[in-house]
């Protein structure tokens, strides 16, 4: 869509879209991975347990990506109120920087999905003041493939082959 400097309702819908989706496997795997910590550190199995296991894998799940949210929340209200005193674009971009690092970090730090946190906080930033677009949109523009750049490294340094190896791959 940037490439080809697209506009118009379709490809707002669609990226929309995709956003959702996003949303929708970062829950899907929040809650699968509390189900799975739960049951892995359980003593083997029974009917009963098992019942009463993915209520609580569910509750801890869900329990974990409110928090997600709300740190993410948190931090784009807090990161507007501050930018309504920023006039300069440079100003706003290590702002932003600051608010993206911080909220990655205190999710990681407080082992909630740092995935959704920030997400939440781009959602609230953009929703709590729409005019702000074009000037958010102009500052990521210069360091986006930066950014795409970092995360897929820091998400290649977290994958391990050595269960692959066990697995038989």
């Amino acid at each position: 869509i940037r490439e080809t400097r697209s506009v118009g309702t379709f490809f707002k819908t669609l990226l929309a879209g995709v956003a959702i989706i996003n949303l929708v496997c970062i829950v899907l795997f929040e809650l699968t991975r509390a189900a799975t910590r739960l049951f892995v550190a359980a003593a083997p199995a029974t009917v009963e347990f098992l019942a009463a296991g993915v209520q609580q894998a569910l509750l801890a799940g869900f329990g974990d990506l409110g928090l997600a949210a709300l740190l993410g929340a948190s931090a784009a209200v807090l990161t507007h109120l501050i930018t309504l005193r920023v006039a300069r674009s440079e100003r706003l971009t290590t702002l932003s920087v600051i608010a993206i690092m911080a909220t990655f970090g205190v999710a990681t730090y407080a082992d909630l999905s740092p995935l959704l946190a920030c997400m939440v906080l781009g959602v609230v930033q953009t929703n709590l003041n729409p005019s702000r677009d074009r000037l958010v949109d102009s500052v990521f523009a210069d360091f986006e493939p930066a950014i795409l750049c970092t995360f897929f490294a820091l998400a290649g340094l977290h994958l391990s082959l050595e269960p692959l190896a066990r697995g038989g791959v």
